[in-house]
């Protein structure tokens, strides 16, 4: 299980979530593009791409407590915390194929959310796509690098920039260039 260092804001009013905002519903789409947003990031961090889909294709957004029109609403702690109920939501939701992209700490997210959709609903996601943010198995449960759990911070930067899989370089380092 991930943790990640998040701060919750103070307690909201009580009202129900809605965890899913559609900034432009599609009449049977053929394609739901659900997205999470980083860590930080709201729902509309990437209504841009809207202009670069078919209107085949329909974008959703995952909504985070503590971020946009849920500000007022306490964030988990914990990607379990944001993912299980986010698969409760779309397992009501049939119809249209299911990708999912998250995005930084969003990443985690949807690969967990994927999870519990493949476990718990027929049928699962279609295709699972992800960016800056490492597999899951190549991560620490604990990646709050920034309050001091390391010696030297810039040192433990330099190390995860440089080395790859296996712990050799990475192909960037390898070659001369930089990522």
């Amino acid at each position: 299980m991930l943790r990640y260092g998040l701060t919750p804001p103070p307690r909201g009013t009580g009202r129900a979530p809605s965890w899913l905002r559609t900034p432009a519903p599609r009449h049977r789409p053929g394609l739901r593009l659900l997205y999470f947003p980083h860590e930080g990031g709201s729902a509309e961090f990437f209504d841009p791409w809207l202009n670069h889909l078919p209107d085949t294709a329909e974008l959703t957004a995952v909504q985070y407590p503590g971020r946009g029109d849920r500000a007022h609403e306490p964030v988990p702690g914990q990607v379990d915390d944001l993912a299980r109920p986010v698969a409760e939501a779309l397992a009501g939701r049939g119809g249209a194929r299911l990708v999912l992209f998250g995005h930084g700490m969003g990443a985690a997210v949807a690969f967990e959310t994927a999870r519990l959709l493949t476990e718990h609903h027929d049928p699962g996601p279609e295709a699972l796509f992800v960016s800056s943010h490492p597999a899951p198995t190549d991560i620490s449960t604990d990646v709050r690098i920034h309050e001091g759990h390391h010696d030297d911070p810039v040192a433990r930067l330099r190390h995860l920039t440089s080395e790859g899989p296996g712990g050799g370089p990475a192909p960037a380092a390898r070659a001369g260039r930089s990522a």
